[in-house]
């Protein structure tokens, strides 16, 4: 019986580069798609930080379309601005509550959580976001309850007693709620499209074509 000439089957190996298994690379790729590194939001962090700022020292507050409750005729003259942007006056107002906004970043679940960096400038964050009455007197009447709060709450006190807030003989003042803090659905679709291109940018880094070569055997 004659013998075919003719191989059975060819065979093609793919290897990377590195001579590694391309479906092992693959793998990892597709592993870093669903548990992200921490760089590939980096981008979306940023953007959160920078809108927030933005849109408060233009008047706007979360919803990203209304402005802020108005200050008092009182605080409108002193600060020479009627513009509601939470941000003090002068440097006596520093550090200002605005600029220690940050964006921490957790990757199990993808999470960007926007916090104020310093305790007491996060208190003054924490009374506009929700609006309180705030009394002169310390003790255990602290602004929000518990008794790590209260040191806070007395400084806090003391900067507004300093700044003259408290009106002669009076003992309370009112702040409004001013929601500034957060992101509108048009921001989290932003913040979505950043890290879907850094994300694409990451496989397209790591899956190039040059990545793969083929010997036939």
């Amino acid at each position: 019986m004659a013998k075919s000439n003719w191989r059975d089957a060819e065979y093609v190996t793919f290897t990377t580069s590195n001579g590694d298994d391309p479906v092992v690379v693959f793998a990892k790729v597709m592993e870093g798609l669903l548990h992200p590194l921490a760089d590939t939001m980096v981008p979306a962090a940023e953007y959160a930080k920078s809108v927030v700022k933005e849109r408060t020292m233009q008047g706007i507050n979360v919803t990203g379309i209304t402005g802020f409750a108005p200050y008092s005729p009182k605080y409108a003259k002193r600060k020479g601005s009627s513009n509601v942007d939470l941000y003090g006056k002068g440097s006596r107002h520093a550090p200002h509550m605005l600029d220690a906004v940050d964006a921490i970043i957790e990757t199990e679940p993808m999470v960007v959580r926007l916090v104020v960096t310093d305790p007491l400038l996060a208190m003054i964050g924490k009374v506009h976001q929700e609006g309180k009455l705030i009394t002169s007197m310390g003790g255990k009447k602290s602004i929000y309850p518990g008794k790590a709060s209260r040191p806070i709450a007395n400084v806090l006190r003391k900067r507004l007693r300093q700044f003259g807030f408290f009106s002669k003989g009076g003992h309370f003042m009112y702040i409004p709620m001013r929601p500034w803090l957060g992101v509108t659905p048009q921001d989290t679709l932003i913040m979505g499209k950043l890290i879907a291109v850094s994300l694409q940018k990451k496989v397209d880094e790591t899956l190039q074509p040059s990545l793969f070569t083929a010997a036939a055997q």
